[in-house]
Formats: structure tokens, C-alpha cells, sequence
């Protein structure tokens, strides 16, 4: 910022961003907007009440790593606060992605919303979801047993508005492209319902075709030796 200064070229609608104790500093900086995630580390949370609690520049999101960001550019008014949960309808949920990460994304987006009552339970949805899965397609649960992806969209289908407080993300995607049409995808697979939070990490073998990608495989471990009781309410 004091290079900006001297150059004659101070920045507008800097926010700063942090989620640990050596992120504290960039919170000193004069005039700057700051945003401290809601996965943030204790030792922040700390030195924020010690030195900054009363400065209006200065949020504590609701939302997690990159959603806390960008709700943080919404809170200060610094820009478009726009995420794929804010704008997952019908019909772009069913559009199909070109881009892994953003399959991945919006799939789980939109088995929050099922799970939640908080868009319409209709069965052309449910035909289409499963429209997006191979047909021999096959999702090794975190408990080891093993079942056809469209058995598991026939869960979900019943599990309509069954878990009103569950959220459901992830994090730490990483694709490649291993064939002319195959992908493979990692991250960890998070939800929290009941006041209790699981991660998993999750392995899917996409194929790319025209119009989108199509599942064709999904295998998942629990990490942190975490574990859900009944398994069976761990859908995919």
C-alpha cells in the first residue's frame, strides 16, 4: 500500500482477507475493508476483540473460505456477491457444466436444497438428476458398501425436506483430464446437520460428451476417522 501511496495510485475497495493469526497484519493496514471467514482460527477471532472489535471495516462472515468473501464484497458494497447457492434454480441447476469444479458444485448445491424442502419436489427433477448419472454407475459409500448412483438419486428422491437444517459444501477441488473424455476429480465432501459436521473425501470420474458431463463413478472415505450413525444417512 505505501508503494500505491508513492506511485500516486492508491487502490479503491481493498478487502483484505484472513482466517489465521498470521493474517492479523493485513488488518492493520489504513483503509482497507477486512473480512475475517467463518472457519477462521481462534487465534484471529482473539486478536480481533483485543485490537479491532469496534471497527466498522471489519466483518465476521457466517459463510465460509471463498463464500465469506464474497459476502463480505456484498456487506461492504465493493462489488457483485452472487454464488451458485444464491443463484441455483431449476433450470440452472439442470443446465449442464462445462467445467468439473462447477458440476461437482452445483450438484451438491442443489442436494442441499432438496434436502432442506427449499425448492420444489417434483419428479421430472429427479429424472433428470438421474438422467446425469451413468446407468452402471457406481458410488462406493464411505462405510465401504457399495451401490448404483441411480439407487442413491432413488434416496435422495425420498428424502425430500428431510434435514431442514443441513448445509452442504466443498472444498478443495482439484480436476485432471486422464482421457479424451475423462475427468477425475477430488475434494472433501462436507455436511452438517444436527448440530454435527462430517467430511469426507471424495474421488468422481466424470466423461465429458456434448452437452455435459455424466457421472460414472464416485467413491468416498471418511477423513478424521469421522463416521455417520445410521451410514444410511449419508446419501452421496
Amino acid at each position: 500500500m505505501k508503494k500505491f501511496e508513492a506511485d500516486g495510485k492508491m487502490p479503491f475497495n481493498t478487502l483484505v482477507c484472513g482466517d489465521s493469526g498470521n493474517d492479523a497484519e493485513l488488518f492493520t493496514i489504513q483503509g482497507v475493508y477486512g473480512v475475517m471467514v467463518s472457519n477462521a482460527q481462534e487465534e484471529l477471532l482473539a486478536w480481533h476483540a483485543q485490537h479491532a472489535k469496534n471497527n466498522q471495516k471489519i466483518v465476521h462472515a457466517s459463510e465460509r473460505c471463498a463464500s465469506g468473501i464474497i459476502q463480505a464484497i456484498g456487506h461492504f458494497g465493493l462489488g457483485p456477491s452472487v454464488t451458485p447457492r444464491d443463484d441455483l434454480t431449476f433450470s440452472n441447476h439442470m443446465k449442464k457444466q462445462m467445467h468439473p469444479a462447477l458440476e461437482v458444485v452445483k450438484l451438491y448445491l442443489y442436494c442441499e436444497r432438496w434436502l432442506r424442502g427449499d425448492v420444489e419436489n417434483c419428479e421430472q427433477v429427479m429424472q433428470t438428476l438421474k438422467s446425469n448419472f451413468h446407468q452402471s454407475g457406481i458410488f462406493v459409500h464411505p462405510s465401504g458398501v457399495e451401490k448404483h448412483l441411480h439407487e442413491c438419486v432413488d434416496v435422495l428422491d425420498k428424502s425430500y425436506g428431510c434435514k431442514q437444517d443441513c448445509r452442504i459444501w466443498v472444498d478443495q477441488i482439484s480436476s485432471a483430464q486422464i482421457g479424451s473424455d475423462i475427468w477425475l476429480v477430488k475434494f472433501h465432501k462436507w455436511e452438517l446437520s444436527g448440530g454435527e459436521r462430517h467430511c469426507c473425501l471424495t474421488t468422481v470420474l466424470l466423461n465429458a460428451e456434448a452437452e455435459g458431463f455424466t457421472w460414472m463413478h464416485m467413491h468416498q472415505t471418511w477423513l478424521n476417522t469421522t463416521s455417520v450413525d445410521p451410514p444410511s444417512t449419508w446419501l452421496f
